[in-house]
């Protein structure tokens, strides 16, 4: 376990003995203990693991490397809170807008995890819409293979 205390000089280690122990000095030191700690831990773990369908990798392939990088941190944005982009007609089925882009995804809450389906520019938005519609069974069997 990371000793916290280690890393101001004006704290003695004996303040931290093992996970969610310390005497109230220490606790005032982080400002509520294991709220703060468990905060601290969750903030460099994500919540979910995001992962790409084929057709989406395929498509960004042409794509400028500014592009990508952008939607590097898209990902990085979702494995924290998957729920940034708009809804489409229900919770875990989204978009989100890049440009003059929308890229579309899945959440699996029970699964933690998070498919990016595909991208599509404004003009294709509700064809991309229904195709994703209809083949949701299909999605949800990929990502249940690629979690396992």
């Amino acid at each position: 376990m990371y000793n916290f205390a280690s890393q101001n000089s004006s704290l003695r280690s004996s303040h931290y003995t093992s996970f969610g122990e310390h005497n109230s000095d220490y606790t005032q030191f982080l400002g509520g203990g294991k709220a703060f700690i468990f905060h601290l831990i969750m903030k460099y773990i994500p919540n979910y693991r995001v992962y790409r369908t084929p057709t989406f990798k395929k498509k960004i392939e042409d794509f400028s490397e500014s592009f990508k990088l952008t939607i590097e941190g898209f990902q990085d944005q979702l494995a924290e809170n998957p729920y940034v982009g708009k809804p489409l007609g229900v919770r875990w089925f989204r978009e989100k807008k890049s440009g003059k882009y929308r890229i579309y995804y899945l959440v699996y809450d029970d699964l933690k995890a998070v498919y990016i389906i595909t991208l599509s520019a404004k003009k294709d938005q509700q064809k991309t819409i229904n195709t994703i519609w209809h083949f949701l069974e299909k999605y949800r069997e990929e990502i249940e293979q690629i979690t396992i």
